[in-house]
């Protein structure tokens, strides 16, 4: 089946069937995403913590396979899938994490058509759902395209037709001819994969319905028009479908594993194929890293504690058609699937794009004393990664010939996904460093500072690379040269200081040799004196055996870490008027002037970036009115949500603070701010204020969790005041029943006394 990714997104496709040219209704694969990957080191062990088998109740959600699946701010979205032999769904499910509910989504627009094998990605630049291709009922292949918008929960489809993809291309036969091989041909199959950095989907292989093909083409996001992908060896990979693939910004790598080829053949293979050299190249996996990377004075106690540790090194997985996904943008994970005898899997797996191997993560006899439970072997599954609790979820599949609707939760020891830590994901979108190399560049990109080398001009941001004291000694030393209007610093240096501005910006330096880079890295760290890089460097090269520490404690946090220390830090002096920034806030009523830093201002408001990028005079006179705020507490928060200190569920703020802030965030367009706030929101609603928050959030857009919550508990509320007054009612009736009883019974006795004076008489 397919299964695509979010964050760093994916799709992956899983077969069956060794008779059939394709896979029959109920031999489907399935097809996963993710969410928002993320920035982590290579080098750690993927621990288990726990596994849960989560409640689902089959009138929420029918048993299904084939299905596609993505995880966005918190919730993990379902399409599509079997539910019965030769019958498909196309409704669009949730399961809410925070609230742990499932619910069907009534959605605008037209739904796509029921279907199977398709792709499902989220792009998560613009909170979107993409829906490629498919098989519908009756067997027809699909190249239809929708796209979700899961703010104002939308379908809208999408137009393949040809003239409305041809603004990329001049207007030759030659060039008509790429247009039409661009566009994806029916099929199901195929894999599709979110590429974040790119603002692009990529489509590979499938299914045309005779032949498995090996169609390379991508979608632009921005532009709307379609590709093909032409590898240099493009030979190098012949048609496939059923497969998995999985994206890594951080390499520029596309990762394709198993899947069928042409002749019906099964195959276990996986190739890379790098977007910098635009070549493909067949992994050879035919090694055993345990034995590789044991000593030959290694014993039986090693092996057990490599065993202890939950990460056991073997051969290349022997499933053909497993769902996976990303969990940072190093590691993918692959889960069940099929292999050659159609006999499902229950082996987890993991993939290392920086080693290109893979390891098989253990999950049973786990060491631990929190609770435990197994997962049966399944393929045709869907399976998402969710960054906020480290956590796969895994839903549905086939299993012995059953379709199912089990629900489970594997939940991860492993260190903070980085790049999931709202700031550095803002500053990553909004406010890159980049190598400036045309003219364009400085009317494209927000920058305020230029770093010239030798050969080579960075558009970066002053208040981004001051945690460098060498370069903000540069800065106050700056004999004011001028790019563009820009202030111009001139590094004595110019090695590798794209290395440098890739861990100033919070992401861990790339290397293509990395021996000997890093230790250039180390060499130009102890020349600029920079300490959170000599130490991040160090750490590497230990890593890498290449040195020894001799068990020094050496600070081991990840570049975003050091950022996001640096940057509240820079928040806290400023609101000490310690620093005083390029860019004043004021608000109504009140004479204090708030200063902040106009970068990171665009950096987190879509509503900022639009005025202080545009021309808007603000952007001129580095002042703005924020006349939707009304009290000094409500811009701190805002101001301290820009630096990166996110509002947390024990804050001390009252449900009117929590509302105005909610709707101020959604005004200025503060994403992650607005979706903070909301959870916490969510966790305070009782019966007593869930009416009043209804009331007053009603006209706040994209604030459909909280009046789903809101409404259940509001008609909780009516449905106990209800049964309250009808059981004084009865109460009451009772009361009045007990008190006519006592005077029967009264007058009773009073007659029974008349009737012995009346018998004494006579």
């Amino acid at each position: 089946m397919l299964t695509n990714t979010t964050i760093n997104n994916t799709t992956t496709t899983t077969t069956s069937s060794n008779n059939n040219t394709t896979i029959d209704d109920d031999d489907d694969m399935i097809l996963s995403n993710d969410v928002d990957t993320t920035s982590s080191s290579s080098d750690y062990q993927i621990k288990v913590q726990q596994i849960i088998k989560l409640p689902v109740n089959i009138e929420q959600i029918k048993s299904r396979f084939s299905h596609s699946s993505a995880c966005y701010n918190n919730k993990i979205y379902i399409f599509g899938g079997a539910i019965d032999r030769g019958i498909y769904d196309n409704e669009l499910y949730c399961y809410d994490i925070d609230l742990q509910k499932w619910y069907t989504i009534e959605a605008k627009g037209k739904k796509p058509l029921k279907r199977i094998f398709h792709t499902m990605v989220l792009d998560s630049n613009r909170d979107k759902l993409l829906i490629y291709g498919g098989r519908k009922e009756g067997g027809t292949k699909l190249n239809d395209f929708f796209e979700f918008d899961l703010i104002e929960e939308m379908w809208t489809k999408i137009d393949l037709n040809m003239n409305n993809n041809i603004t990329s291309l001049n207007n030759s036969n030659d060039n008509n001819n790429n247009i039409l091989s661009a566009l994806p041909k029916p099929t199901d199959g195929h894999s599709a994969v979110f590429c974040e950095d790119m603002n692009t989907m990529v489509v590979f292989g499938g299914h045309d319905g005779s032949n498995y093909i090996d169609s390379f083409t991508m979608y632009h996001t921005i532009s709307k028009t379609w590709s093909k992908i032409i590898p240099e060896n493009h030979d190098t990979i012949t048609g496939r479908a059923y497969h998995t693939s999985q994206y890594s910004s951080k390499h520029k790598c596309l990762i394709i594993s198993g899947g069928k080829i042409q002749g019906n053949v099964s195959t276990n293979q996986t190739f890379a194929y790098s977007f910098k050299t635009k070549r493909w190249t067949k992994l050879d996996m035919n090694y055993n890293d345990l034995n590789n990377n044991s000593s030959d004075n290694s014993d039986n106690t090693s092996n057990m504690d490599t065993l202890n540790n939950n990460f056991l090194k073997k051969t290349v997985p022997k499933v053909l058609c497993p769902c996976s996904v990303m969990i940072s943008s190093d590691r993918m994970v692959i889960f069940g699937g099929e292999d050659s005898q159609q006999k499902c899997s229950d082996e987890l797996w993991s993939f290392d794009f920086q080693t290109l191997k893979w390891s098989q993560i253990i999950l049973s006899n786990l060491n631990t004393n929190m609770e435990m439970t197994s997962i049966p072997k399944l393929s045709r599954l869907s399976m998402v990664f969710n960054n906020r609790n480290s956590s796969l979820y895994l839903f549905g599949g086939y299993n012995e010939g059953k379709r199912v609707n089990d629900f489970y939760q594997i939940k991860f020891e492993t260190p903070p996904q980085i790049a999931s830590i709202p700031i550095i994901r803002n500053i990553k979108t909004n406010t890159p460093f980049i190598e400036i190399e045309r003219k364009e560049d400085f009317d494209n990109y927000y920058f305020d500072l230029i770093l010239k080398c030798k050969k080579k001009l960075y558009g970066v941001h002053k208040c981004i690379i001051l945690q460098c004291n060498y370069l903000k000694d540069l800065i106050e030393n700056n004999n004011s040269n001028i790019t563009n209007n820009i202030n111009t610093i001139e590094l004595p240096f110019d090695n590798h200081v794209d290395k440098l501005l890739e861990f100033l910006y919070g992401m861990e330096p790339s290397f293509t040799n990395i021996d000997e880079e890093l230790n250039d890295l180390l060499n130009l760290s102890k020349l600029i004196q920079f300490q959170p890089l000599i130490n991040w460097s160090l750490n590497k090269l230990q890593e890498l055996n290449i040195i020894n520490l001799d068990n020094k404690k050496i600070d081991n946090s990840h570049p975003a870490e050091y950022l996001q220390k640096y940057l509240a830090n820079r928040r806290r002096e400023i609101k000490e008027n310690k620093i005083i920034t390029d860019f004043k806030i004021t608000i109504p009523n009140n004479d204090n002037i708030f200063y902040c830093d106009k970068t990171l201002l665009i950096t987190r408001s879509d509503y900022f970036k639009s005025m202080l990028t545009h021309g808007f005079k603000e952007e001129h006179v580095n002042e703005v009115l924020m006349d939707q705020i009304d009290s000094i507490k409500q811009m701190d928060l805002i101001l301290d949500h820009i630096y990166g200190i996110e509002i947390s569920e024990n804050t001390d703020l009252s449900i009117h603070d929590l509302m105005l802030l909610l709707m101020s965030s959604n005004f200025y367009c503060m994403r992650y701010l607005y979706h903070a706030v909301l959870r916490v929101l969510i966790s305070n609603v009782n019966e007593e204020n869930a009416l009043d928050i209804l009331i007053n959030t009603s006209h706040v857009s994209n604030t459909t969790t909280i009046e789903k919550k809101l409404q259940n508990i509001c008609l909780n509320s009516i449905r106990k005041k209800d049964l309250a007054e009808k059981l004084i009612e009865i109460a009451s009736t009772a009361s009045l029943l007990q008190s006519e009883n006592q005077n029967l019974e009264m007058k009773l006795e009073e007659l029974k006394k008349e009737n012995e004076l009346l018998k004494r008489q006579q």
